[in-house]
């Protein structure tokens, strides 16, 4: 999946990822229930109210924020999600969607680099705030790199505790008065520090426990030791324990919210994308095309969903690896994959056929089964997801080479002459333009395109949801796979395919008297 949000602590973002239930605990069963995404959202609207200190966002650098502030969390929130347009679509593929952590390459030196900087300026501010020797008000912009810590703190924590909370975390977050404590350096780091872990006791995840507890000990120490290292490293520690406390009720709330996110799914996605027609926020004009080019090609007697499923084909199956209409951009990263699953099934093809030709020439034929699913096995785990490359031939020529060694009773001996010939093949043959390439995306078009329509067919008579609950049945089946399977990627091309159809075709693809037509084959309607 690609990340969401910007980028908070060490250059860190979220993406959205698949989730195993069966081995990851369930972190939002908190010991005082979990939040309500009503109460969530309430208290997220009072945090946004005039009358709470304000954050210094708008009058200091990035080196005077938190690296974790509400900001940076605010996709995690309740009506992000229900906004998220990628999140609303992909769930119909993954029910175990979670929110985590994640590193971005691009942003993450940056992002590094200015929390060491707000670190360390942090340290410097409770040093200040510590010394007997140091006098009062001397650095305004410490002062504020300390507010901002208790009014991100307290945000964020109004946003995880229920309303009967509320007024207690007024009451041990009160900024102005923590604040003058500073100034006068007679706060009590530890019993702050110990106040704020008891609310976060009752709401976090038991998993949270110990994260909080030496939270807990590290303030304490520091502020008993005057070491503003292992302060500074507490604060750290308690902002990451708001960052996955946030990130578990999110993730409760994708799981709660599924079965409504995707039977919305139609709707939701015919409103945006007419929405975005009429503000000439997406060109759908070479999608038309495309589809008209479809008809163009198709029989008179095809069905308009044969041709659309024979065109969504002819895509993933491209050696050009052409672009995808931009009606498919929420499934373009996912189509791109199924084209590389593709290309790896003829590319494993291709190796078991120099391998077949090979010992046909050495007279050894028929070739055991069990030594071809040997091999195919052997290739396809080596090939990955990268294809046959120039790094992987030489290895793929080794199994290949070892394999006929094997079956071929001395007749053929693996040397480097042997190695080269093979690979030479390989670099011939696994050619998008070579005649066994072209040969093996033709055998292969055929019952791929024959799979996808009959289980469109199927998902025709079928309401979305169930169509989605199949994907997960689908996934389940994939768990000891090395690689996805040719029944895998026919099903999901078939799942997003019918919602795209579903989506699409009333909008751009259909004539108004073959939209009723198609409609009245369908038990849920685009509403």
């Amino acid at each position: 999946m690609t990340g969401y949000g910007g980028g908070i602590h060490d250059g860190k973002g979220y993406s959205i990822s698949p989730n195993n239930p069966n081995t990851i605990p369930q972190p939002t069963l908190t010991k005082n229930g979990p939040v309500s995404e009503q109460e969530a959202a309430r208290n997220s609207q009072r945090i946004a109210s005039p009358n709470l200190p304000q954050s210094s966002a708008q009058r200091s650098t990035s080196s005077q924020r938190p690296p974790i502030t509400r900001e940076s969390l605010c996709m995690l929130e309740f009506e992000s999600i229900i906004n998220n347009r990628e999140l609303r679509h992909v769930i119909n593929f993954n029910p175990h969607l979670c929110f985590k952590p994640h590193f971005d390459i691009e942003n993450s030196r940056k992002k590094k680099l200015e929390a060491e900087e707000y670190w360390s300026l942090l340290k410097q501010d409770f040093q200040n705030s510590l010394s007997p020797l140091q006098a009062c008000d001397q650095n305004p912009a410490g002062d504020e790199r300390i507010r901002d810590i208790f009014c991100e703190v307290k945000h964020i924590l109004r946003t995880l505790v229920p309303e009967r909370d509320l007024q207690l975390i007024g009451d041990i977050l009160d900024v102005d008065l923590l604040m003058q404590q500073v100034r006068r350096k007679v706060l009590d780091y530890p019993r702050l520090a110990s106040s704020l872990a008891d609310v976060v006791y009752q709401h976090c995840a038991p998993m949270r426990d110990d994260c909080v507890h030496k939270m807990v000990t590290t303030i304490g120490r520091g502020a008993a030791n005057q070491d503003v290292e292992c302060l500074v490293e507490g604060v750290k520690e308690l902002f990451t324990v708001l960052e996955n406390m946030k990130l578990d009720v999110a993730n409760h709330q994708i799981t709660s919210l599924r079965i409504l996110l995707v039977e919305n799914t139609l709707g939701f996605e015919t409103q945006y994308f007419l929405s975005k027609i009429r503000h000439g926020r997406i060109d759908v004009g070479p999608s038309r095309h495309w589809f008209t080019e479809c008809q163009a090609h198709s029989r008179p007697e095809e069905k308009p969903t044969s041709v659309f499923v024979r065109g969504v084909v002819d895509l993933v199956l491209s050696a050009n690896d052409d672009a995808f209409p931009a009606t498919f951009q929420f499934d373009d990263e996912r189509l791109k994959c199924l084209r590389w699953d593709l290309q790896n099934v003829i590319a494993v093809q291709i190796c078991v056929d120099i391998f077949e030709r090979a010992s046909y020439e050495l007279a050894v034929w028929p070739l055991p089964r069990e030594i071809l699913e040997s091999l195919r096995g052997r290739i396809k785990i080596l090939l990955g997801r990268d294809g046959i490359c120039l790094e992987k031939m030489s290895d793929a020529a080794i199994d290949i080479g070892s394999c006929l060694e094997h079956v071929s009773g001395g007749r053929f001996r693996l040397s480097e002459a042997s190695l080269i010939s093979i690979t030479r093949h390989l670099q011939e043959d696994s050619s998008r333009d070579s005649q066994a390439w072209k040969r093996r995306e033709n055998d292969l078009r055929q019952p791929l395109l024959s799979e996808v329509q009959r289980r469109m067919e199927e998902f025709s008579k079928l309401p979305i949801l169930a169509i989605a609950d199949i994907a997960l049945h689908n996934l389940e089946l994939e768990k000891n796979q090395f690689g996805p399977s040719f029944a895998y990627i026919t099903r999901t091309l078939a799942h997003l395919s019918t919602i795209h159809w579903r989506v699409w075709a009333p909008i751009l693809y259909l004539r108004p008297d073959e939209v009723e037509s198609e409609s009245g084959n369908q038990e849920d309607h685009v509403s």
